[in-house]
């Protein structure tokens, strides 16, 4: 889904004309597609830490068992999930900076991490486990929600965390504890 796309759908609930093609923007014209794209940046970046976490795998050197992020340049790690050397399962402690473990030598990191960059307006949004009507939805609640109109960021809110909700737990069951009252 392109973000270009997202942000006309978004301006298009707002009740304006979809101007997002428009050779020539006026001030105020752009000023919105701005807050918007900023917008769609904050709500991918809350998709991915709080709800569908980008996971990726890379192996890793632990020296003096320590493992410290910044080893890792390209990425912004939110936290580690996996630790493990082969088929043995390493336990760790984790930091903000870092992991200790009592471990020393090659190891296989699992963690979440955020985008390195933000979205701009021509770049596509590759994520399929997204629909583009959950970002327009976070997008609308933050963008009400900035100019103090809550009732409609309250609306808009509510959609976009059903919407998380059901796709985060899409395709699973969910069983409750029995309990007696």
């Amino acid at each position: 889904m392109k973000v270009k796309n997202i942000i006309g759908e978004c301006l298009v609930k707002m009740g304006l004309d979809n101007f997002v093609d428009n050779e020539q923007l006026t001030v105020d014209e752009q000023r919105i597609i701005d807050r918007l794209l900023f917008n769609v940046n904050v709500v991918y970046r809350e998709i991915v830490s709080a709800y569908l976490p980008l996971v990726d795998a890379r192996e890793i050197n632990v020296e003096n068992g320590e493992f410290a992020f910044e080893n890792l340049d390209d990425v912004k790690i939110l936290y580690p999930i996996r630790l493990e050397s082969g088929d043995m399962q390493i336990k760790f402690k984790s930091y903000p900076t870092k992991i200790v473990c009592d471990y020393k030598g090659r190891a296989k990191l699992t963690y979440a991490y955020l985008p390195s960059a933000d979205f701009v307006l021509l770049d596509d949004i590759d994520d399929a486990r997204v629909t583009a009507g959950v970002i327009v939805s976070g997008v609308l609640a933050e963008y009400y929600f900035q100019n103090k109109v809550f009732d409609l960021a309250k609306s808009f809110d509510s959609d976009f965390r059903d919407g998380m909700a059901r796709l985060k737990y899409q395709g699973r069951t969910m069983f409750l504890k029995e309990r007696r009252w």
